[in-house]
């Protein structure tokens, strides 16, 4: 993995674990309230998997934002954030 994979990894775990911790909740209270399991909100947090379509309209109604809020979230945190925006709703049910 390359140096600036490992930053954007990184950047994008901030973006899913700061939208969690704005609305107070722990880790293992999210889950619950997600309907996910605590090792896929961890695995989401980390980077190390995308959440499907379902959970991401779970989780933006969790974070009380639209899709389209948590999408540039995300993408804001990373360094691509210039992708045309083809690309960023492909990356994002990918």
């Amino acid at each position: 993995m390359s140096t600036a994979q490992k930053k954007a990894i990184i950047l994008k775990t901030t973006c899913y674990k700061r939208m969690r911790q704005e609305t107070g909740y722990t880790q293992e209270t999210a889950a619950e309230l997600l309907d996910i399991g605590l090792r896929t909100l961890q695995s989401y947090e980390e980077g190390e998997r995308h959440p499907n379509f379902v959970i991401a309209v779970k989780m933006a109604k969790f974070y009380g934002c639209s899709l389209d809020t948590l999408a540039e979230e995300i993408w804001k945190s990373q360094e691509n954030t210039a992708l045309p925006v083809k690309e960023k709703q492909n990356c994002l049910l990918s």
